[in-house]
């Protein structure tokens, strides 16, 4: 199983998102200000599970991959638990097994 994680750790300030993989569309979604949003999915053993998502916030954006089954996208996150948190500065991932956040996207 591989499961991601979105924390919206903005002051006062939605979080727009929309995420998507090969077999599946979230749609797009807000999130309000200290929340969160999970989903969990089985990993795909005859491709590379893949799941990327838009961010929007204020006049920001960005896409990335939030998930990926390859050894060193999971090294990143620590595990097949993949986090990551809106901060005003940017898009962090959190590292379960050390606990610190990580910025990757500004």
């Amino acid at each position: 199983m591989g499961y991601v994680r979105i924390v919206n750790n903005l002051n006062n300030q939605q979080l727009q998102y929309q995420c998507n993989s090969k077999g599946d569309d979230f749609g797009l979604r807000s999130l309000p200000p200290k929340r969160e949003y999970e989903w969990g999915f089985r990993v795909n053993f005859w491709d590379i599970t893949l799941y990327l998502c838009n961010f929007w916030y204020l006049d920001n954006h960005g896409v990335f991959a939030v998930f990926r089954d390859t050894t060193d996208f999971l090294y990143e996150c620590g595990g097949a638990h993949c986090i990551w948190k809106a901060k005003e500065d940017g898009i962090y991932l959190f590292h379960i097994q050390t606990k610190e956040d990580k910025k990757l996207h500004d």
